[in-house]
């Protein structure tokens, strides 16, 4: 199994900007690791919830040639 070296959290406002984030990181070297999470937060006074899309992004052990 890959040894994971680094984590991260992509997240958006919405599933278009968690894709170009996730994109852009991908292009960095970093992987998807599970499935995307909405967080829902419902603030004082409001009936509608602000959502955060969240992607956990890993980095593997390059030299780690085991897959």
């Amino acid at each position: 199994m890959k040894k994971i070296t680094d984590y991260d959290v992509a997240s958006g406002e919405n599933t278009v900007e968690l894709a170009e984030r996730v994109n852009e990181m991908i292009g960095e070297g970093w992987q998807p690791h599970g499935g995307i999470k909405v967080h829902r937060t419902y603030l004082y006074g409001r009936t509608d919830a602000v959502c955060e899309y969240l992607q956990p992004m890993v980095k593997y052990d390059e030299k780690n040639g085991k897959t």
